[in-house]
């Protein structure tokens, strides 16, 4: 229920695909009590019911499917009971069959997904980030791809005089390890350096047993140093901020599908 919540919330962002979203009601045993669903998820998504589990053979019950007007399966979204189908992975499916540019959902339901801080055009540095769930709730753990990325032409210097990435956090979540050491560095007469992006480890966090339930802020400063015609230039600072969702024992998390290959 809780997707479908989700679904709802965010109906007009699917009006650029010409989507209509159907939901096949697998587990209701009686199709007349479809009618209470609209009430508690909303109106907009056509609710359907299959009493004779028809749908079974062909549709799994946790993933999602775009079907084309013909009626042919285009993409398959899998999923599990513990870890649907998130709405970034719909809109990238969605964006790759027709080509309309996929919303930006890094705060739209103020969940800790994913997102971009590209910064001003001058800016030098941005950053991409994703977060392994989109919740933590006390005792959780949780990974968060924290992936700098380097305007065209831009060299970083890499070894003794590399990057180095701070990471301030909320009170009541710690680091279950501090080593942020870049790999995957250019070399090339006699320097090394960083161009395109910065691959920092993955920064893993633990919750502790108490939290502040809401929205907080994961507080990144990045470090480093330019390359310009071959010499190493001063210290740059930069300061990003990624949102992170804390809950209560009671609070409900899922993971994001497919987070380690983005």
């Amino acid at each position: 229920m809780r997707q479908l919540v989700e679904l709802h919330d965010h109906l007009d962002l699917f009006d650029a695909y010409d989507a209509t979203i159907v939901a096949i009601a697998q587990n209701e045993p009686d199709a007349t009590t479809l009618a209470r669903i609209p009430g508690l998820v909303g109106e907009g998504i056509i609710i359907v019911g299959d009493e004779t589990k028809a749908s079974t053979a062909d549709f799994d019950l946790f993933s999602m499917y775009i079907v084309d007007p013909e009626g042919v399966v285009r993409v398959r979204i899998p999923g599990t009971k513990q870890a649907r189908p998130r709405l970034d992975q719909v809109f990238s499916e969605l964006e790759r069959l027709s080509g309309v540019k996929a919303p930006d959902l890094s705060y739209a339901d103020g969940r800790m997904i994913r997102g971009t801080d590209p910064r001003a055009d001058e800016a030098t540095v941005g950053l991409r980030w994703a977060w392994s769930h989109d919740t933590l709730r006390p005792y959780d753990t949780a990974k968060l791809i924290a992936l700098p990325t380097l305007s065209p032409g831009l060299r970083v210097a890499a070894g003794r005089n590399g990057p180095s990435l701070d990471v301030t956090l909320p009170d009541g979540v710690t680091l279950l390890s501090d080593d942020f050491e870049p790999v995957g560095a250019t070399e090339g007469d006699g320097l090394s350096w960083f161009e395109g992006d910065i691959p920092f480890p993955v920064v893993q966090v633990e919750a502790g047993g108490k939290l502040e339930p809401g929205s907080q802020t994961v507080t990144l400063r990045l470090r480093y140093r330019p390359l310009v015609d071959g010499d190493v230039g001063e210290t740059v600072t930069e300061t990003f901020e990624v949102p992170v969702v804390l809950a209560g024992k009671g609070g409900q998390r899922g993971q994001l599908y497919g987070w380690e290959r983005w």
